[in-house]
């Protein structure tokens, strides 16, 4: 379904297209257990994707939006990475329990910024993750957070995380 733009004319019609704007943005944040991403965002997940993929695709499995159902709490990484695993196109996981490798979050516009570090606090960490990465479009950054370290902000370049084996070209992900 896509959202398309129009403009009430009555007082009536503005209450109920706030109210449908509302619902859904409710069933999305229900379903997934964080806001509704934008334009810009589904462009950046899918450029980091695509970069992550194409360097390590071949050595680890790379998954958008996995469902995690970790010991200390659930999330739903934009992306995450794990050990490359045997495909079994028979049987499917719905939520896994395993923690990633790696968990990548893309700051949405209606996004608290502390909603993402509580996350990364209270379920990814103590789920034994050794870093996390936040991508924040509007100022072309991505954050590393690692526990007990200061966080580390890059602005271009390729980010190097010692704590996960991973890089990135962050210009890349901004093009």
């Amino acid at each position: 379904m896509e959202l398309v733009t129009t403009y009430p004319t009555t007082t009536e019609a503005v209450s109920e297209a706030l109210s449908t704007v509302i619902s859904l943005e409710t069933q999305y944040e229900q379903e997934r257990g964080k806001p509704m991403p934008s334009k810009n965002h589904s462009i950046i997940q899918g450029n980091a994707y695509f970069e992550l993929r194409n360097q390590y695709g071949k050595q680890f499995d790379i998954y958008p939006e996995l469902s995690l159902d970790l010991t200390s709490g659930g999330a739903v990484p934009d992306i995450c990475i794990y050990d490359k695993t045997p495909r079994d196109w028979q049987v499917d996981v719905i939520k896994t329990n395993n923690p990633p490798l790696l968990a990548i979050e893309i700051l949405s516009p209606r996004q608290v910024f502390d909603d993402i570090t509580d996350k990364i606090n209270q379920v990814y960490f103590p789920a034994g993750m050794k870093s996390v990465w936040v991508i924040l479009p509007k100022v072309e950054s991505v954050m590393l957070f690692r526990p007990n370290e200061k966080t580390k902000t890059y602005n271009g370049g390729i980010m190097q995380d010692t704590a996960s084996g991973f890089e990135l070209n962050i210009d890349n992900i901004f093009m």
